[in-house]
């Protein structure tokens, strides 16, 4: 598994984006999945608080760390899930931060 992103270090509160995900995320399909992942659930302003950390290999994306709503945790699923190239989502985000 490749972890890719982590909400506080890699965007932080101010939800910016990176332009792209970088030469190596190019070379590297899981990390490109799971960059292309991180960029759907952070256009979704239901998800505002949480420590998440995004993986995935081989068309499998796996959401852990802690979130702040059952709705917010179940948007991130729904937005892993939504994405092209998904053919499984684990998600395994904790509701309370």
């Amino acid at each position: 598994m490749h972890p890719y992103w982590s909400y506080f270090t890699d965007y932080g509160w101010s939800q910016s984006r990176r332009s792209s995900p970088g030469p190596a995320a190019a070379r590297d399909p899981g990390r490109e999945l799971a960059h292309r992942v991180a960029d759907r659930i952070l256009t979704d302003p239901a998800i505002r608080t949480g420590e998440l950390e995004i993986s995935a290999q081989n068309g499998v994306v796996i959401l852990d760390g802690r979130i702040d709503s059952a709705a917010a945790k179940e948007a991130a699923g729904r937005h892993a899930w939504s994405t092209p190239d998904v053919h499984d989502v684990c998600n395994r985000l904790v509701v309370g931060v």
